[in-house]
């Protein structure tokens, strides 16, 4: 079976539970892609005084959320 795509996971996520907050910047964070073995979470972060200015990537783990391909059961 071939690992779950982006969207998959981030369908999973949203089966889980509700979206939550797990980010806290006065700019702007966004961007996010989530690993194929679902463990990472990576996203933008604007740091500047303009608009989309001085951006940043960073890498979140997030394997205790448990939304790696193992736990993919498709669509409900």
């Amino acid at each position: 079976m071939p690992a779950p795509t982006a969207a998959q996971l981030q369908e999973l996520v949203q089966q889980i539970a509700e979206p939550e907050r797990i980010t806290w910047n006065a700019s702007f964070d966004g961007l996010a892609s989530i690993s194929p073995n679902g463990k990472k979470m990576l996203f933008t972060r604007s740091l500047g005084g303009g608009f989309m200015s001085d951006l940043y990537t960073h890498v979140m783990d997030i394997s205790a959320l448990n939304i790696g391909p193992e736990n993919y059961k498709g669509k409900r």
